[in-house]
C-alpha cells in the first residue's frame, strides 16, 4: 500500500469475521481498528481474542445502504462465505461450503454506524454486498485514502454488484481501481485508491500512435495515477484503439471538434489528482 501513496493510521473493517488481519493492520502502523461484523458467532470470536484491546472497536451490526430493521443472513458452513444475499454460483465453485443455517442480524449504514470518525483504510469483506455497503458510506469514504474489497466477475451471489458497477460507483468518488487480484472462480480482490496524478492526454486521429502513447503510460513505475483521454472530433479508429485496453484508470472524453485547449481545460476540470501532467 505503500507504494501507492497510503499509510494506515485508523482502520476500518467491515466484514471483519474473526479478525484474521489485524495483526498484519498494526505492524503497517495502524494505530486504530474499527471492526464491523454482523455473525454473532464471529463477534463472539473478535471480543474474545480482542475485546482487551482498546485500540479496537468491535460493533455487531450488519451494514446496509439503509438504517433499521433487520435482515436474514445466509449462514455458511465455513463461517466466512456467511452473506445477506442467496449463494448462486458460489454453490457451483464451491460446492464443499454449503448454507444450512440463517441469522437476524441488525442493520445500519455505515456512515451512521461510525458517526463523525474518519479512517485511512478500508477493507469491505460481505461476500457480495459491496455496493450496498458502499451507498451507505458516501460521507465515511470521503476521508479514506484507499479501499480495499472482494469484486466479482460473475453473480457468485444473486444480484451482486459485478466488478463494473464497482468501478463507476468509486470513479464517481474520486477513486481509481490500482490493483486487483483475481480467482480463478470469478472472484478476487481490489484495491481503489485516490489517484495522485492525473495524466491529460488529447488526440485528433490518432489511431496509429495513441496505443503507444498510452502503453508508455501505463508502464510507469509509479501506480497510483489516473489517464483521461481526450479525443478531438476523431473521424478514424482511435477511439477502438483506446477502448481496447481494459485498465479501469483510462478515462476516455470524446469531443465533437479538435480543440486541444478546450480539450485540455475540461480534462483538466474532471481531473482527480493532486498533480497535473500533460502527455504530449
Amino acid at each position: 500500500l505503500v507504494d501507492y501513496g497510503v499509510f494506515f493510521g485508523s482502520v476500518l473493517h467491515i466484514g471483519a469475521n474473526i479478525g484474521e488481519e489485524f495483526e498484519s493492520y498494526f505492524e503497517s502502523g495502524a494505530k486504530s481498528i474499527f471492526a464491523i461484523e454482523a455473525r454473532q458467532a464471529a463477534v463472539d470470536e473478535l471480543k474474545k481474542q480482542f475485546g482487551w484491546d482498546s485500540r479496537i472497536h468491535i460493533e455487531r451490526v450488519a451494514a446496509t445502504d439503509s438504517d433499521g430493521g433487520e435482515l436474514v443472513m445466509k449462514v455458511a458452513s465455513n463461517g466466512e462465505s456467511s452473506s445477506l444475499l442467496n449463494p448462486k454460483e458460489h454453490l457451483v465453485k464451491h460446492p464443499h461450503i454449503t448454507f444450512r443455517e440463517v441469522e437476524k442480524v441488525p442493520c445500519q449504514t455505515v456512515d451512521s454506524i461510525v458517526g463523525e470518525r474518519k479512517f485511512d483504510f478500508i477493507n469491505i469483506d460481505v461476500q457480495g454486498a459491496e455496493l450496498m455497503v458502499l451507498r451507505g458510506a458516501e460521507k465515511t469514504i470521503k476521508s479514506a485514502a484507499a479501499i480495499y474489497l472482494e469484486v466479482n466477475e460473475i453473480e457468485i451471489y444473486e444480484r451482486c454488484a459485478l466488478l463494473p458497477e464497482i468501478d463507476i460507483f468509486l470513479r464517481e468518488k474520486g477513486f481509481v481501481r490500482a490493483a486487483m487480484e483475481m480467482t480463478e472462480y470469478g472472484w478476487g480482490d481490489a484495491l481503489y485508491v485516490r489517484p495522485i496524478v492525473s495524466i491529460l492526454l488529447t488526440t485528433y486521429n490518432g489511431q496509429d500512435t495513441i496505443g503507444g502513447s498510452i502503453v508508455s503510460v501505463l508502464k510507469q513505475d509509479f501506480p497510483c495515477f489516473e489517464l483521461l483521454v481526450g479525443l478531438n472530433g476523431c473521424m478514424d479508429k482511435t477511439i477502438d484503439v483506446v477502448k481496447g485496453f481494459s485498465d479501469s484508470r483510462i478515462r476516455i472524453f470524446e469531443f465533437a471538434n479538435p480543440n486541444r485547449v478546450s480539450t485540455l481545460n475540461t480534462l483538466l476540470h474532471s481531473a482527480l489528482g493532486k498533480w497535473i501532467a500533460i502527455q504530449d
